[in-house]
C-alpha cells in the first residue's frame, strides 16, 4: 500500500513539475512577442494561460507587468493585487507593486525658473503642485503657479508704452481618472485673476496606445509678456496620439487649433501648432543597467514643437506705428536631449536632462 502511494505522489509531483515548467515556457512567449510588438498575440495566449492556470501568482504577476507596458494601469493594479493574495510575502511582487502604482500615489512637487529675454524682460516663475489620491487611479490635484515680471517700454492693449512690473498668480484645480478598458479622463479648473477657465481631457486605450482629445476654453496663457500683463487667456482644441513601437521606441504627437484672448477683447490671434517626440530607452542595455543601477532609465529624445500662426490682429500705438497686441510668431523647433531618471530613495525621484534645440525661423 505504501508503495502504491509513494507512486502516486510521484506522478503528482511530476505532473505538478511538468505543468510549472509548461507554463514559464508560455510566459516566455508571451515575453517574445511583446518584444516583436505581437501584443494582441500575447493577449490570447494570457487569456488561454490563466484559463489553465486561475490561481498562480507567477502568471498573475506576469499579466500584471504586460498589462502595465501596453498601458492598462488599472488592469494591471488589478492583477498584481490577485497575484499578492496568493502570495503576500514574495518580494518580487510587492517591487512590481510599487513600480505600479509609483506614478499614480499622492505627491508633492516644487520648480523655480528665472528667465531673462531680450528686450530686458525679466521673470520669475514658482510652481507647486500636490496631487491626493482618493481611491486607487482616481486622484485630484492643485497647481499653484506665480509669475512675477518686469519689462521696459512694453506695448499695452490700450497701445501705451511702458515700464511694467506685473504678479500674476495662478490655479488649477483638476481630477483625473483611470478606467478598467485602460482609457482615462481628465477634468480642470482654471483660475487667474479675474479670468476663470476650463479644460478636459479624453484619451482613447488602444493595444499600440492613446488616442486623446483635448478641450481648453480661457485657460490663462504665459505664452506672452502681454499676456501676463493683461490677463491673456487661450482656447484649444487638440487631438494627441501615443504610439508604441516597440519596448524601447516610442512616440507622441499632437495637433491643435488655439485662439489668443486678452481681458477684454477675444481672438487676437490663432494658430495651429504641431508638437512631435520620438523616444528611445537605453534601459534594456545591461551597460546602462549596471551603470546607473536598477530602476534607472537613460532615454534619447527627438522633439518637434512648431506653431504656425494663421492671423494676428494689429493696432496703431500711442507712437503711430502698428503693433501686435499679441505678438504672435511663427515658430518650429527642433531639439534632441538626454533624459537620466532614477529613483534615488523609495520616495524620492530624481531627473536630469541636456539637449540641444534650434527653431529654423531663427
Amino acid at each position: 500500500m505504501l508503495k502504491y502511494f509513494l507512486l502516486i505522489v510521484f506522478f503528482i509531483v511530476n505532473f505538478a513539475q511538468a505543468d510549472e515548467a509548461d507554463l514559464q515556457l508560455r510566459l516566455v512567449e508571451t515575453r517574445i512577442m511583446f518584444e516583436d510588438s505581437r501584443e494582441q498575440e500575447a493577449l490570447e495566449l494570457f487569456e488561454q494561460l490563466h484559463s489553465k492556470y486561475p490561481d498562480n501568482a507567477g502568471l498573475l504577476a506576469a499579466r500584471s507587468s504586460f498589462e502595465y507596458q501596453i498601458n492598462r494601469f488599472k488592469k494591471a493594479y488589478d492583477y498584481i493585487n490577485k497575484a499578492l493574495e496568493i502570495d503576500p510575502d514574495n518580494q518580487d511582487l510587492q517591487q512590481l507593486y510599487r513600480e505600479i502604482i509609483k506614478n499614480h500615489q499622492s505627491f508633492f512637487f516644487a520648480e523655480y525658473i528665472f528667465e531673462t529675454r531680450t528686450g530686458s524682460i525679466d521673470q520669475d516663475l514658482s510652481l507647486l503642485q500636490f496631487e491626493q489620491q482618493i481611491k486607487p487611479f482616481k486622484n485630484w490635484g492643485i497647481k499653484l503657479q506665480a509669475s512675477d515680471f518686469s519689462a521696459a517700454n512694453l506695448q499695452r492693449l490700450n497701445g501705451v508704452q511702458s515700464q511694467t512690473s506685473v504678479f500674476q498668480p495662478q490655479a488649477e484645480l483638476y481630477l483625473k481618472k483611470h478606467y478598467d478598458n485602460g482609457d482615462y479622463t481628465k477634468g480642470d479648473i482654471y483660475i487667474a485673476r479675474d479670468v476663470v477657465g476650463l479644460g478636459t481631457e479624453y484619451a482613447f486605450w488602444y493595444i499600440k496606445g492613446f488616442n486623446s482629445i483635448i478641450l481648453e476654453y480661457k485657460k490663462p496663457n504665459r505664452d506672452f509678456i502681454e499676456g501676463i500683463a493683461d490677463r491673456g487667456s487661450r482656447n484649444k482644441i487638440g487631438l494627441k496620439n501615443s504610439y508604441r513601437f516597440s519596448s524601447r521606441l516610442a512616440s507622441e504627437a499632437e495637433i491643435a487649433y488655439h485662439q489668443y484672448n486678452l481681458s477684454t477683447e477675444d481672438n487676437l490671434a490663432d494658430s495651429l501648432s504641431f508638437d512631435a517626440s520620438v523616444f528611445y530607452n537605453l534601459r534594456p542595455h545591461n551597460n546602462i543597467v549596471e551603470l546607473f543601477g536598477d530602476h534607472a532609465n537613460l532615454i534619447i529624445g527627438y522633439n518637434l514643437d512648431a506653431e504656425y500662426k494663421n492671423s494676428v490682429e494689429e493696432r496703431i500705438g500711442d507712437n503711430g506705428n502698428l503693433f501686435a497686441p499679441l505678438p504672435l510668431t511663427t515658430r518650429e523647433v527642433h531639439s534632441v536631449s538626454l533624459i537620466a531618471s532614477k529613483y534615488l530613495l523609495p520616495k524620492l525621484y530624481g531627473r536630469g536632462s541636456v539637449g540641444y534645440a534650434k527653431d529654423r525661423f531663427g
